[in-house]
């Protein structure tokens, strides 16, 4: 996918990990563990320029509802080990997480400008193309 190029840390181009959240859950989909409990990120996912790239997820047995994910990769055909991207626990149902906020913004926050950002980013390695800019003034 060309929005991919996008996402670019150190000149290398790497799946976003929002992709590795809905990897996960439509695999908790798929068993009906609908809810992403925990999610650990092990290792970026670079996305070689040329060839293609294999996905693995890996969803564990039922134990009470809650259901053991990960997803992997190895390069496209090869016979490779495979590399682990994420882990973490799905779970049947949902799961809300304690949240009050009752004043916007919350107290003691701080208004930091957003011009110039992305220049600052680019300059220590990240580079956020046009679809990953999400920051507004």
């Amino acid at each position: 996918q060309p929005w991919l190029a996008d996402h670019v840390v150190l000149g290398r181009t790497l799946l976003p990990g929002a992709v590795l959240v809905e990897l996960a859950l439509t695999a908790g989909e798929a068993v009906g563990c609908t809810t992403l409990e925990e999610l650990t990120l092990a290792a970026p996912l670079v996305l070689p320029e040329r060839d293609g790239v294999q996905l693995r997820v890996v969803v564990g047995p039922d134990t009470g509802g809650r259901r053991t994910v990960a997803v992997y990769s190895r390069p496209e055909d090869t016979e490779q080990d495979w590399s682990t991207h994420a882990s973490g626990f799905l779970v049947e149902g949902v799961v809300s997480a304690e949240f009050d906020l009752v004043q916007w913004p919350p107290v003691g926050a701080e208004e930091m400008p957003v011009e110039g950002a992305y220049e600052v980013f680019r300059e220590r390695g990240y580079g956020y193309g046009p679809v990953f800019r999400g920051l507004r003034a």
